[in-house]
């Protein structure tokens, strides 16, 4: 039995990833290498390779609905660490715009102008100034 992020491997080698280090990096391990050496020693991971023809299973991450499905995924499986269960969470809500970063900048060049000639003229701190402009 395969965990998910195990089927992950298993589905993008299967696509073409002929590295599978670099398909364990791309599902997310923390050491790929050791992970793609323990499915490398494992007899029905050959298998699983050859019985995976499915080329669009959710883990070919050919569309953002795949991806959003296989982020589901992960935040489901019991298996998965709770580090990987929250990065996959914080991905499917980026994904799905739940975090909006939004900087709005007033700047004006003729206000900055006006008190730097104010400090200049009454030789007052700058800032004083640009206080008194934001209320």
């Amino acid at each position: 039995m395969f965990t998910e992020k195990e089927r992950a491997v298993i589905n993008l080698v299967a696509a073409g990833i002929n590295d599978v280090a670099k398909a364990c990096r791309m599902v997310g391990y923390d050491n790929p290498s050791q992970k793609a050496h323990e499915l490398l020693l494992r007899d029905d991971f050959y298998a699983a390779i050859e019985n995976s023809a499915d080329p669009e299973a959710d883990v070919v991450v050919k569309s953002q609905t795949a991806r959003k499905r296989f982020w589901a995924r992960i935040m489901n499986d019991e298996e998965a660490s709770h580090k990987d269960k929250i990065r996959a969470s914080e991905l499917l809500a980026k994904a799905s715009g739940d975090f909006v970063d939004q900087v709005n900048v007033n700047f004006s060049p003729a206000s900055l102008l006006s008190a730097l000639e104010k400090c200049m003229d009454d030789e007052q701190p700058l800032t004083a100034e640009l206080t008194e402009d934001e209320d």
